[in-house]
């Protein structure tokens, strides 16, 4: 009888493993979404001070180019705007999925301050305005209905 017993005892030690082995696995398998707007930021700086340089000789378009090629490699849960020209010629470019839109509609210029105010989602995001050619960027991202933006 004491045998018996013993085996019923192992066997459900040995179940009761199993199952929490399983769960343990499941809730450590569980995919989650990564905030990756800062990585972007650091990268951004490098190419787009690199892009710059090699676009003041030619057309300006090449800074748009790179946005829409940039954006496309990003995917459509980031959002990235460019903040470019020079006052009153400012214009500000949203990039989703390799497909620009006009975002200017939320750029405003408080020349008594010297800044540039861009409104994303209700929050405004303030750049000092150059009297030379202004050049900005930011990155959104929305995870769980909360956004992260990186500016630079």
């Amino acid at each position: 009888m004491r045998k018996k017993g013993q085996f019923y005892l192992v066997a459900g030690m040995v179940i009761i493993s199993i199952i929490l082995g399983i769960i343990a696995m499941v809730n450590y398998t569980k995919k989650s979404q990564t905030i990756i707007v800062n990585d972007l930021k650091e990268e951004l700086k490098i190419e787009t001070q690199k892009i710059l340089e090699y676009d003041i000789g030619h057309t300006g378009e090449t800074m748009n180019q790179y946005g829409l090629d940039y954006s496309s490699h990003l995917g459509s849960e980031i959002e990235l705007y460019f903040i470019t020209g020079t006052n009153p010629n400012l214009e500000a470019n949203k990039y989703v999925n390799g497909i620009v839109t006009s975002a200017t509609n939320d750029l405003t210029v408080d020349e008594d301050n010297d800044k540039i105010i861009f409104e994303l989602d209700g929050v405004n995001h303030e750049f000092e305005l150059m009297p030379t050619e202004n050049f900005y960027y930011l990155i959104s991202q929305e995870i769980k209905g909360e956004s992260f933006v990186a500016t630079g």
